[in-house]
């Protein structure tokens, strides 16, 4: 019988395949090639992409600044027309004829005085191509109406009417004696509507009536719908607020029957540039409009119109050219590829041959025939390869010789050197005891050492939770103020600051900010007695005076503590404030610490009173001030300890100051309360670094709403 076949252990093609030296270097050259040709055709797309987006911007810009100054002229004309139309002697005649004929008319009287006039106030309204016309009088009654003529004899300052549109645009002109636009709105037939009022005077200039006007609104859109630089789907939008909502002006490109009929919410998050944009901001950039589309955009504040003009440009249209190019880097990129791949193969087939032949030499070698030598006729680097494993050959034929000599001898070296071990090993197991005995001590001390440390942070924490639990609630904060955040750091566990808070009534309350001297468990004791003062102030005694809660306070800290028979310099500084919705009035008072209220945009930095609570009194009296503030609209007020703004750090470790500290509220007091609060928290985290918290922090902000 013949011997069995052993059977080959063949790889697979890919294997080998992943093995050559070609598909190595092909690999290399898209590994180094590809990243790079991506990134290329990356940048340059992108920085098409962004030239383009800036010039489309910048048109936008440019066509909104025209549309603006276009709406500004019509209605500055509109405006001036209605004045020069009210100061003509025509129209306070007419006004004084309706006004005496009020108090002796009859039916028939009226109405032939009615046709009488109507003529030339309808070629009035003709000519200078008004909506409508209304003649008023100063007490508000509509004596004539060109086109509603239902509006005859309607009271413009009767609850019915008074806080409409045209009822208040009639009381400004009333009252303020000059001519003022309305916003816009739907008149009484559920159409769009834009009002300019004008007092009439006689010729002794005396105020005898006023004189109402609608304006046309398609030469608003006359203004607006100029789709020049627009492109294929570019268009202008005029948007007034209207409740909660956007309202459409004018009719558009993709909605032509959008005026004063299509809305957008406001409380969506995805309109808030809208929203924006409503409350006088203006800016550029992409949004998602009202169908559904990414556009490029510019949007306005139009100030004499309380509205928002926002021009826009699909981003497909404006990108268009840039997708060319983008298709254009592809083929580059296919090209280069191909290149690469097949001089990959070239510069591989070139050194694959001699490699070839070397490993058909090394397999020999494996197999012992160190008496054969390799012979490759090349001065490059595998040349010399060949030389030295020729070389290396030989110095192996000499090692197997010197192994054998040395084989030997080896027994007897390693018999000395295991006894050699073994008395090393006696010395280690000896030291290794008295170790073990070390450690054991160690580790005593130091569970003991955890168990006092653990003990001492049950009991700060412990103290923590009564201290947080004389803190006023969430719930009762947020009964008085629509908004409102607290950043509380102790530099310790426990606290010297603190704040304090009670509702007098549904619409008044008392909110208080200190910073007791000292931190840790003396600044919480102290935080803890200024509470219980405040209590006992203002809840027992009934005190809900500001100035004079910090002078029973004052009293309050001295006796308890016992100041006057000890001389203790403790006590606290700290800001009070006192919130009556109902008066809109808000009350302040401080011992050191200031207040920050910002309102309509002019931010206020109030000072409190130079001495503080508690402490060495030389004065017969200590009296804080009181400041009283009109809340004419939504405020922000903010107290706070000194904490923030004498923390070291920075770059240069310098205190952060307190004017610093209320740039950073006036950067962020329009933010929503709980967004801010993180601010602060981060800015302090990087202003602080590794640097260590010198004292507690504390700042309270809340918002009023009017």
């Amino acid at each position: 019988m013949g011997k069995p076949r052993k059977l080959k252990n063949k790889e697979s093609f890919f294997v080998k395949i992943r093995k050559r030296i070609a598909f190595q270097l092909l690999f290399w050259f898209l590994v180094i090639e590809f990243p790079v040709q991506c990134v290329l055709v990356y940048v340059s797309y992108w920085n098409a992409r962004s030239i383009i987006q800036e010039e489309s911007i910048n048109n936008l810009s440019a066509i909104s600044e025209r549309q603006v100054k276009a709406i500004n002229i019509f209605f500055q004309q509109a405006l001036k027309d209605v004045e020069l139309l009210a100061s003509t002697p025509d129209m306070y005649k007419t006004t004084y004829d309706y006004q005496t004929l009020r108090d002796t008319s009859s039916i028939e009287k009226e109405a032939k005085f009615d046709s009488l006039h109507r003529g030339f106030l309808m070629k009035y309204q003709e000519t200078f191509d008004f909506d409508d016309l209304w003649v008023v009088s100063p007490t508000g009654k509509v004596q004539f109406a060109s086109v509603e003529q239902g509006m005859k004899g309607e009271m413009l300052q009767s609850k019915k009417w008074q806080n409409t549109t045209v009822g208040r645009v009639f009381e400004r002109a009333n009252i303020l004696l000059q001519a003022d636009f309305s916003d816009f709105s739907l008149n009484t037939k559920n159409r769009g509507a834009l009002y300019i009022a004008s007092p009439i005077r006689n010729a002794q200039k005396r105020f005898v009536g006023v004189l109402i006007v609608q304006i046309n609104n398609q030469n608003i859109e006359k203004a607006i719908n100029d789709y020049t630089g627009l492109g294929e789907t570019g268009e202008s939008i005029l948007l007034t607020k209207f409740k909660e909502e956007a309202l459409f002006v004018n009719n558009t490109r993709h909605a032509p029957d959008a005026a004063f009929k299509k809305t957008i919410s406001l409380n969506q998050d995805a309109n808030q540039i809208i929203a924006e944009s409503l409350k006088g901001k203006n800016g550029s950039g992409m949004m998602i409009d009202y169908r559904g589309e990414e556009v490029l955009a510019k949007w306005v504040y139009v100030p004499s119109l309380r509205s928002a003009l926002i021009v826009k440009l699909d981003t497909e249209e404006a990108f268009s050219s840039v997708q060319v190019l983008r298709n254009i880097l592809f083929v580059i990129v296919l090209v280069t590829l191909t290149l690469v791949i097949l001089a990959a193969f070239s510069v591989a087939e070139s050194f694959s041959r001699p490699i070839r032949k070397l490993t058909l030499f090394t397999r020999q070698v494996a197999l012992g025939k160190l008496d054969e030598q390799v012979n490759i006729a090349s001065t490059n680097e595998i040349g010399e390869l060949a030389d030295s494993f020729n070389q290396m050959v030989n110095n192996l034929q000499k090692s197997r010789d010197e192994l054998q000599d040395y084989a030997q001898n080896l027994e007897q070296k390693v018999a000395e050197r295991t006894e050699e071990l073994q008395a090393m090993n006696e010395e280690i197991n000896q030291s290794n005891e008295e170790l073990s005995s070390t450690l054991d001590f160690v580790n005593r001390q130091k569970a003991e050492i955890e168990k006092n440390n653990n003990d001492m942070l049950s009991s700060l924490n412990y103290a923590k939770r009564i201290q947080e639990a004389y803190l006023p609630s969430s719930e009762k904060i947020a009964y008085l103020f629509s908004d409102y955040f607290v950043m509380l750091k102790p530099r310790d566990i426990v606290s010297g600051d603190f704040y304090w808070y009670h509702q007098i009534n549904p619409d008044e309350g008392i909110l208080a900010v200190g910073d007791c001297t000292g931190h840790g468990v003396p600044g919480a004791f102290m935080s803890i007695l200024g509470n219980d003062i405040l209590n006992s102030i203002v809840i027992q005694d009934g005190c809900i005076e500001v100035d004079l809660i910090l002078n029973n306070l004052h009293s309050g800290i001295r006796k308890s503590l016992r100041q006057k028979e000890t001389g203790s310099k403790d006590g606290m500084d700290i800001t009070i404030i006192k919130v009556d919705l109902k008066g809109r009035v808000l009350h302040f008072a401080g011992a050191q610490n200031p207040m920050v209220l910002i309102q309509d945009e002019r931010k206020y930095f109030i000072r409190g009173s130079k001495m503080g609570i508690g402490g060495v009194q030389r004065e017969k009296e200590r009296i804080f001030e009181k400041h009283t503030f009109p809340l004419i609209s939504d405020t922000i007020i903010y107290l706070y300890s000194d904490g923030f703004q004498d923390q070291f750090g920075g770059l240069d470790n310098r205190k952060f100051l307190g004017k610093r500290f209320r740039e950073l509220l006036y950067d962020i007091h329009l933010k929503p309360m709980d967004e801010q609060k993180d601010i602060l928290d981060q800015t302090f985290k990087d202003w602080k670094q590794a640097y260590k918290q010198l004292d507690d922090v504390l700042v309270v902000g809340v918002k009023i709403e009017i």
